[in-house]
């Protein structure tokens, strides 16, 4: 790998990382810092440059580095992250960091950080919302199952149902899964028989379903 000049966000990254091999460390954060202002994809550099200003004790650069990432390419960790170096003062970045965060339109990070900051109503929301992904309601559910169980036995229940009315076998297993957090979540809610007389109801229903059947013997 060689050193060259760079004109994007993406070859300051090989042009940095070339510097820090070289064990010129303080050259490959300038010229990392030097890329966040560049024009092109942000996302990598920052995931670089921020641990990198962390080991050299430059905690507002850091910030800087995780914060050009976060906006690209939003996760949970760097969320934590950028959280962690903000200290005493995140009351006041973290409105920043949410409309970044909602810009970015990735609802299961949206979700994952509403369950890190026990905001289940807010994660609710997400995982209600139009054109969601199985996954983001299976974490909403299971995040939110000790806390708002009333909703986890409505949502379970829902998708439940939706499954086991397609006749098609694959989706049964899935079925099977959600009605195992319904059963969870009237027990918590104290109403184990309404759990039961709804289990023996789906098992008569289905009756001709051999498939579903043996699923449902396991619940």
């Amino acid at each position: 790998m060689y050193c060259r000049f760079a004109t994007t966000s993406e070859e300051t990254l090989e042009v940095a990382r070339c510097l820090r091999e070289s064990r010129l460390v303080t050259e490959a954060i300038e010229i990392g810092e030097h890329g966040l202002k560049l024009k092109g994809s942000k996302a990598s550099l920052g995931e670089w440059l921020g641990p990198v200003e962390e080991a050299q004790g430059r905690t507002k650069q850091a910030l800087t580095a995780w914060s050009a990432a976060f906006g690209e390419h939003p996760t949970l960790e760097i969320y934590k992250t950028i959280k962690r170096l903000v200290g005493t003062g995140w009351g006041r970045l973290r409105p920043e960091v949410m409309a970044k965060l909602r810009k970015s339109h990735d609802k299961q990070v949206l979700a994952e950080v509403y369950l890190l900051e026990e905001e289940w109503d807010d994660a609710v929301k997400v995982a209600e919302g139009r054109d969601v992904w199985y996954t983001i309601a299976e974490i909403v559910a299971d995040g939110v199952m000790q806390h708002r169980p009333e909703w986890v036995v409505q949502i379970s229940l829902k998708h439940a149902e939706r499954l086991m009315s397609e006749a098609k076998s694959k989706n049964y297993p899935i079925a099977a899964t959600w009605l195992k957090r319904a059963k969870q979540a009237y027990k918590l809610l104290g109403k184990t028989d309404e759990w039961k007389r709804y289990l023996e109801e789906t098992k008569e229903k289905y009756k001709r379903r051999p498939s579903l059947q043996s699923q449902l013997a396991r619940l």
